[in-house]
């Protein structure tokens, strides 16, 4: 456990952004898309906002580039986060839209491979989401650079065990007074955006071999 999170902060902070206007619109149509179009259809799934307090945790994230924090600190509980790196470029807001569902069973609820961003994207429950792309450098050898790109959402969790939302027709679980928009629960209030668990050592260990790994590249 130590030498794990060890792993995870064993880099320097180097810079750090937040999505434009444009960006997080195009984002916030992404997401919307994505939650929209799950199959089979989902019966209790929210309609997600971008959050300017999520976008400040995940650059709190980014910016001290220690990815344990969400694992020890009570402010963090409640959340989820979607975690993408690359040691061999910078990179931007759009590579989100490389998140699908390609690898995801909905029978299982299970994935041939890793599918823990498309889960987050799709959990049901969410409904603010907040994100930051910053480059960290690693203290043990500064020429060496990872770009990180970081979505907190809300409410949601680290581990998303089990399936991302209930099957059935659209809507169908909406609480009152909330209405239907683009297949998703909403409160009535559309804007330009709008469109408690203990992690285990298996998830800490993805984030650490994650981000060893793209370190590695560099040799």
């Amino acid at each position: 456990m130590y030498r794990i999170i060890y792993l995870l902060t064993v880099i320097s902070y180097v810079r750090a952004k937040v999505p434009s206007d444009d960006e997080r619109q195009k984002v916030m149509d992404y997401y919307t898309t994505m939650r929209e179009n799950v199959t089979p259809t989902a019966s209790n799934m929210q309609l997600m906002s971008y959050s300017f307090h999520l976008q400040n945790l995940s650059l709190e994230l980014v910016n001290r580039c220690d990815f344990s924090s969400p694992l020890l600190d009570p402010k963090y509980k409640n959340i989820g986060i979607i975690f993408m790196a690359s040691a061999d470029r910078t990179l931007q807001f759009s590579d989100l839209y490389k998140i699908n569902s390609s690898s995801y069973t909905p029978d299982t609820a299970k994935c041939e491979l890793d599918c823990h961003n498309y889960k987050q994207m799709v959990w049901a429950d969410s409904t603010g989401v907040g994100c930051s792309i910053g480059e960290c450098r690693d203290k043990s050898n500064s020429s060496r650079v990872g770009s990180f790109l970081l979505c907190v959402h809300e409410p949601s969790s680290l581990e998303l065990r089990g399936s991302p939302y209930h099957n059935g027709t659209s809507c169908s679980e909406c609480p009152d007074p909330n209405k239907c928009y683009r297949k998703q629960c909403y409160n009535g209030t559309l804007t330009t955006t709008s469109i408690s668990t203990i992690p285990s050592p298996m998830f800490i260990h993805m984030f650490a071999s994650f981000l060893v790994l793209c370190l590695n590249l560099q040799h």
